[in-house]
């Protein structure tokens, strides 16, 4: 069951919008970063620090807990950990990987001690624990966030934080009326489907992309949070 998510995983991870449109949208969040220090935790099989390396990034690591993934690791030049490393960095990334993690306050503790001051966290969980579903059990996700959990947890452990707001506003109510007429399919919601609807679907995440870009979105599937280690 295990192997069969990794494969899975690794297959949409390169092709499905979310995972095109995420990536997009924190390589702009990050600036003109290309000659700091980035670790990207949960790397996966290093599809975004590809990303980053196609565009100038230089100093660029990655941490995977999975075998499976690292073995499918896609740059053997890039530097890939299996657990975190010691600092310092500048940034770190934690796409959709602190809902997997039992000891989340914890593990945001560690990534500040690791932090050069003034080096900043970029993070992403799914949103609001009534969306729970098959799709999160599949993925092996611990919890859903609510926005005063995650900004709390980010204070917590030590961090400003610098900008929050919501993902993926437009599946929001589509994703709500599954949830509650018990609708949902007993797979993955990041399985590729028709083309024309992963066109569609690619070119609305990019629309909110641009607006996250000048302002907070209303509520939404996923939570998006920049936050620094303070000097």
């Amino acid at each position: 069951m295990e192997e069969k998510y990794e494969d899975a995983y690794a297959v949409v991870e390169e092709r499905h919008p979310w995972f095109v449109a995420r990536r997009e949208l924190f390589t702009t969040l990050a600036g003109a970063a290309q000659e700091l220090r980035i670790l990207d935790i949960g790397c996966g099989t290093g599809m975004f620090l590809t990303h980053l390396a196609a565009r100038g990034f230089r100093h660029l690591a990655g941490v995977e807990t999975s075998a499976q993934l690292r073995g499918r690791f896609r740059d053997p030049a890039l530097e890939l950990f299996e657990s975190i490393p010691e600092g310092p960095r500048d940034l770190v990334f934690m796409l959709d990987v602190l809902e997997h993690i039992e000891d989340d306050r914890g593990t945001l503790e560690r990534v500040l001690a690791l932090l050069e001051p003034g080096g900043k966290l970029y993070l992403s969980v799914p949103a609001h624990p009534f969306l729970w579903s098959h799709h999160d059990e599949l993925n092996h996700h611990v919890r859903r966030y609510r926005r005063k959990e995650l900004q709390g947890k980010l204070l917590e452990a030590g961090f400003r934080v610098e900008r929050m707001s919501y993902w993926n506003v437009f599946s929001f109510a589509p994703v709500c009326l599954v949830r509650w007429l018990g609708l949902g399919k007993k797979t993955s919601e990041l399985e590729l489907g028709q083309p024309w609807v992963l066109w569609i679907l690619l070119r609305i995440l990019r629309l909110e992309n641009w607006l996250l870009l000048r302002m907070n979105l209303p509520p939404g599937v996923s939570l998006v949070a920049v936050a620094h280690k303070p000097r």
